[in-house]
């Protein structure tokens, strides 16, 4: 059930029960009722993340709910650059250590220049 069939439910059978009264208890009744409701202010939602337990709060309202938001945070950007970083470095290999894998094969250099050979190797994969 949600909130608002709760509340209608309820109010349904509160008011079940003021039939029977008396002129002035309803006239009471209503009063409180009234003032009850001058004071009710309805809450507008707040964006933001509910803690459970001890340090319940939503972020931006004291606390140290704002410190748990934002190192998780920074902590992922951080992990982010890294990533990148490493990434970069990993694409402009050094091109001596190219070099020297070619150098350090056993074909010639020619070899891979050459575009029949290239057309040869093709041809053999199949």
């Amino acid at each position: 059930m949600n909130e608002q069939r709760v509340a209608s439910t309820v109010r349904h059978y509160l008011n079940l029960g003021t039939r029977h009264l008396d002129g002035e208890t309803a006239a009471r009744l209503q009063k409180a009722r009234a003032d009850a409701l001058s004071h009710y202010a309805e809450r507008k939602p707040v964006l933001g993340i509910a803690w459970a337990g001890h340090s319940a709060g939503t972020v931006g309202h004291g606390g140290h709910a704002g410190s748990r938001l934002w190192v998780p945070f920074l902590l992922l950007v951080a992990l982010l650059f890294a990533v990148g970083y490493w990434q970069y470095t990993e694409q402009n290999a050094d091109p001596s250590d190219i070099d020297a894998a070619l150098l350090a094969d056993d074909l010639p250099v020619n070899a891979y220049l050459d575009h029949r050979f290239d057309a040869w190797l093709k041809r053999s994969e199949h």
